[in-house]
């Protein structure tokens, strides 16, 4: 999970809110709400360039090998320097 860059955190929990509510079909409105509080509690995606920068730092050279259309998912190949 990541942020993009520049976004705040309380934009991303909003962001991501709204796809829940309009992509998540497959659960009910109560069960939406659950992985919302859930998010908005728990969870600190990274921001993506953040993140790079600390990977490149600590020895590691990064690269995406997905991002979801979504801005939020994505996966991130690291392998040695």
């Amino acid at each position: 999970m990541f942020r993009e860059p520049g976004e705040t955190l309380e934009a991303y929990q909003q962001r991501y809110s709204a796809r829940i509510r309009q992509g998540w079909a497959a659960l009910t409105a109560e069960q939406q709400s659950q992985v919302i509080e859930h998010l908005s509690s728990f969870d600190i995606p990274a921001e993506r360039g953040a993140i790079e920068t600390v990977a490149q730092e600590t020895g590691w050279q990064w690269q995406w090998a997905w991002q979801g259309q979504h801005r939020a998912e994505a996966l991130a190949v690291l392998t040695p320097l």
